[in-house]
């Protein structure tokens, strides 16, 4: 067959360029569909011999099965594929390949929740511990608040989201690693102001080193919302100020009120 197929499409000299160009262009064409039922034919005549061979061997099967000479194989058999099957189903599976970190459009570096968790202290070679705040993901290795890898808040938080958790100012694990950021910060003002001076925090203290991907996936203006951010910490930081002045103030006038009463 193959010899025939390589006789057909053996080119042939001249009537390739001139006029005579789609005369042999239809040459070819002709050449190509003989081809096909060649090559159609090989394949049906390889089903055929295919379902011959099934049926011979199904029919030897079905007499094997109702001789009782080879009911202990057929037994045997079944026994074996069973385990084997059942093997496959409860095998131990390797863990899951963690993903890396990558460049998008941008240029920015983004992580996955998935991708963080090789940066908890232990599972990178140069010890790294980083951490996802608000869309940003922060280089915390010297934060003494962490402390030893593997250990205390380091545990809880270290190659994890801690978006939700700084909002609820929260150390349980479950908490860590919640996409649901903006839901708790609509939830409760006190919420959004906790998260809001936990950003003003590690901004003030750690080196951004990427963008956390679940929080930018959906076109996130990250620009606007830091722009916004600043402008509520500079307002709480107002009404925090203020208060402190309040409460100094209101110390100052008791303590006058006190002296005063002392000389009476």
């Amino acid at each position: 067959m193959t010899a025939e197929i390589t006789q057909i499409l053996k080119p042939k000299k001249g009537a390739t360029r001139g006029p005579a160009a789609a005369g042999h262009i239809a040459l070819r064409k002709g050449k190509i569909y003989k081809v096909s039922k060649i090559l159609t034919a090989a394949f049906l005549n390889f089903i055929r011999d295919l379902s011959r061979l099934l049926s011979v061997f199904l029919l030897v099967s079905t007499s094997m099965l109702y001789d009782s000479t080879y009911l202990p194989f057929w037994i045997a058999l079944i026994c074996i594929l069973g385990a084997g099957f059942m093997w496959y189903l409860t095998r131990e599976r390797g863990p899951a390949p963690i993903p890396e970190p990558y460049k998008d459009d941008k240029g920015r570096l983004v992580y996955s929740i998935a991708a963080l968790q090789r940066f908890d202290g232990r599972n990178n070679a140069d010890k790294k511990m980083y951490m996802g705040l608000k869309g940003k993901v922060y280089d915390v290795t010297k934060s003494p608040m962490l402390g030893v890898p593997g250990e205390h808040y380091a545990k809880i938080w270290a190659g994890k989201d801690c978006t939700v958790s700084m909002c609820l100012l929260s150390l349980k694990a479950e908490d860590a690693n919640r996409t649901d950021w903006d839901a708790v910060q609509k939830e409760n003002v006190q919420y959004r102001k906790a998260l809001l001076s936990w950003v003003k925090h590690f901004h003030d203290k750690y080196p951004v080193v990427g963008y956390v991907e679940e929080y930018i996936k959906d076109g996130r203006d990250l620009e606007a919302e830091d722009k916004q951010d600043l402008i509520e910490i500079e307002e709480i930081e107002k009404a925090k100020a203020a208060e402190k002045a309040a409460i100094l103030e209101k110390k100052k006038r008791e303590a006058a009120a006190k002296k005063a009463a002392a000389k009476k």
